[in-house]
């Protein structure tokens, strides 16, 4: 999961309790940027993207 800590619509906490419900889940907090992390950092969700599907 990647999300981005300055979210208005989507706060941070709703991801709290999430691992409960998914197995080997990783999240990825993304400071100083809002609920359109795809657009505002492409390139770092990308690699985060990346990252993970090489596991």
């Amino acid at each position: 999961m990647i999300w981005g800590e300055n979210d208005t619509a989507l706060g941070k906490e709703l991801t709290y309790g999430t691992e409960t419900y998914v197995q080997d889940l990783q999240i990825k907090y993304i400071p100083n940027f809002s609920h359109w992390v795809q657009q505002e950092q492409s390139k770092l969700v990308n690699h985060y993207m990346r990252d993970f599907l090489r596991l």
